[in-house]
């Protein structure tokens, strides 16, 4: 996660984490409202955070959805 916002801070380039239901959640999202899973001694060891599906926002309301004449789709 540290390493997440590190990179932003880097490269000035966002971070979205998009799940299977094309719900997203930003590095902040995820601090404020996750919490650190259980430590665990297989694989690497990384900690993580657990995160609640009901938090996150929609992927069209967080990046839009494209205006259909704009891009040339016959509607």
């Amino acid at each position: 996660m540290l390493a997440h916002l590190q990179l932003v801070a880097w490269t000035q380039l966002p971070v979205y984490y998009v799940f299977d239901g094309l719900d997203a959640w930003s590095p902040y999202d995820v601090l404020a409202a996750g919490q650190k899973g259980p430590h665990s001694i297989a694989g690497s060891g990384a900690p993580y955070f657990l995160i609640s599906a009901q938090g996150a926002r929609r992927f069209d309301d967080l990046f839009g959805t494209p205006d259909v004449a704009q891009v040339g789709i016959a509607s």
